[in-house]
């Protein structure tokens, strides 16, 4: 069919059997809008979401997580000193959470031991590309300083402790939850993996890696640790403070980079990783924030900020002779905390190559909604405010609405307007100009006399129903 030049492909439908006020009657049914709207404003919010879903997330950047697991077999291939642990499995079921260990396979005996924490938060990549970028150098033979380190002190790494809000880039895990707001309580399968291979290790330092997020008043690096008077052991929490002065100045004479020095109190949230690790399980732990992606800083440089502050703890573990006496004092917390939280120390098997185990088939259903899911957590939550209240707006619109007169019902609506488009048809029948209408065809609706949208009776007064 032809369509007339009045019809708009939002108000009416195509169909050659409907009348002009029988098609404006459906679109209208049930609608609580005027009918001459030209554009339906629901889809705006729509088009929007669309939007924000297909931009794109560095992901040409970053590391997922099946190309980190395919780094992880070529560099434990290449270098007897790299060797893969999983520790188990992330909240969606998806993915397995793994383990470096860096060691000498001659030393069978290392009571310096330090456990570093990569990407607890999915969208904060630095982390996971400077382990991974001294896990290649490390395979390649470019760091036989590091090799002669790992002759006195083992060093564990996981790489990317979220997978799932990795791959999705978002800050939370697969079940939506901040893994740095989980320690001590243990809900996710992820912060229970990795307590559990902390209590198999036995570590004298847990060094937690971050980034700032865009829009945080702090804007450069740190290297985090308690104030004195804060819960714990009051000789470890010092030897934190002074492996943090030590790294601040290391790092600044290696990479040029200032590092403040700042300290948590006793207002801090106790579930944070280093705060749990170092007043719980008692053992000294820092943490160490990059600058956020938006503070004008390259990746590249970042992460090699970062690589560094890996570099200098593996360094700082394996020559200084104070982790001997923190070693002696930290051993009788890890033994007090064996039970912590009832997750008992994991079975740790490493091998050289990273197999994933095989996983029950999921429902497709199940796996469309945690893909909408995780798609929609990339949405900011001011988004989702503004959203709400334009909708509630939208909804509420017909309340408030003034209406002049007597209510109309939408019956009498579409009878007057069409009314009067058939005038200004025969306005322009009259003046000759015909030739971009063409009359739409008799239907059941029009074709009986004193129904709506009848020719003969276009201006009979219309009861509603």
């Amino acid at each position: 069919m032809t369509k007339s030049r009045f019809d708009h492909p939002f108000r009416t439908f195509t169909s050659s059997g409907l009348g002009e006020t029988a098609k404006t009657q459906l679109w209208k049914a049930g609608a609580p809008r005027t009918i001459d709207a030209r554009f339906p404003r629901t889809l705006l919010p729509i088009l929007l979401l669309l939007a924000l879903l297909a931009a794109p997330v560095q992901a040409d950047q970053v590391t997922s997580y099946s190309q980190m697991v395919a780094r992880l077999n070529r560099d434990a291939v290449q270098s007897p000193l790299i060797r893969i642990a999983a520790l188990g499995k992330s909240s969606s079921g998806d993915r397995t959470v793994w383990m470096v260990r860096l060691a000498d396979p001659s030393n069978t005996s290392t009571p310096r031991r330090a456990f570093i924490l990569c990407r607890q938060h999915g969208d904060e990549p630095v982390s996971t590309e400077a382990a991974l970028a001294l896990l290649d150098d490390i395979a390649s033979g470019k760091r036989p300083d590091i090799a002669g380190e790992l002759k006195h002190a083992a060093v564990y790494i996981v790489p990317m402790v979220n997978p799932d809000g990795a791959d999705a880039q978002t800050r939370n895990s697969g079940d939506g939850a901040d893994l740095n707001r989980d320690w001590g309580m243990f809900h996710e399968p992820e912060t229970r993996a990795v307590y559990a291979a902390f209590q198999a290790i036995r570590p004298q330092v847990v060094l937690d890696m971050h980034s700032w997020d865009e829009g945080d008043p702090f804007r450069g690096y740190c290297l985090e640790a308690p104030r004195a008077g804060n819960p714990g052991d009051a000789l470890i929490a010092q030897a934190a403070r002074d492996l943090q002065q030590r790294g601040a100045e290391m790092l600044k004479e290696k990479t040029g980079q200032e590092i403040a020095i700042t300290n948590y109190g006793l207002d801090s949230d106790p579930t944070l990783c280093h705060r749990f690790f170092l007043e719980k399980a008692g053992v000294v732990s820092l943490l160490f924030e990059t600058q956020p992606d938006d503070a004008g800083q390259s990746l590249a440089r970042r992460v090699a900020v970062a690589q560094s502050a890996i570099n200098w703890l593996i360094a700082d573990v394996a020559s200084d002779p104070v982790w001997g006496q923190i070693a002696t004092r930290t051993e009788k917390h890890l033994a007090a905390a064996q039970t912590a939280g009832g997750i008992a120390p994991a079975h740790l098997a490493f091998i050289d190559a990273a197999r994933e185990a095989e996983t029950m088939p999921r429902s497709p259903l199940g796996t469309a909604a945690r893909i909408v899911r995780n798609a929609a957590r990339r949405i900011p939550s001011p988004v989702w405010w503004a959203l709400g209240v334009y909708v509630l707006l939208c909804a509420a619109r017909p309340i408030f609405t003034p209406r002049s007169g007597l209510a109309e019902s939408y019956v009498e609506i579409s009878a007057r307007r069409s009314r009067k488009r058939r005038r200004a048809v025969s306005q322009r029948i009259r003046s000759g100009n015909t030739a971009s209408y063409k009359s739409p065809a008799a239907s059941p609706l029009t074709a009986k006399s004193g129904m709506i949208g009848s020719e003969d009776n276009a201006d009979a007064p219309v009861r509603s129903a």
